[in-house]
């Protein structure tokens, strides 16, 4: 795993068994399915900066810890420098 990625998935796993909810129920939170959840819990790929606030909001985790590559302006406006190639989730 790159960078940051090792703390937004302990952060994530923290919450997940903490709050005592399935990835199934997360993800429905979130306004995704279970299989990018599980991407999300595992590393393999990074929460979309338009989708942080909702994590965020549901969470608890301040969006600048889900993805602190990015410039973050307010809790949902952000500037990204550079994005590299297939580390944004894709659309199904």
């Amino acid at each position: 795993m790159r960078g940051y990625l090792p703390v937004m998935v302990k952060n994530l796993n923290n919450f997940l068994q903490h709050s005592y909810l399935t990835q199934e129920e997360f993800a429905k939170l979130c306004g995704v399915q279970q299989p990018t959840v599980s991407r999300w819990l595992n590393g393999k790929i990074r929460i979309a900066a338009d989708r942080c606030a909702r994590v965020s909001k549901v969470t608890g985790i301040p969006v600048n810890e889900l993805r602190p590559d990015v410039q973050w302006i307010t809790d949902t406006a952000w500037v990204v420098s550079s994005v590299p190639p297939n580390c944004e989730e894709t659309a199904a």
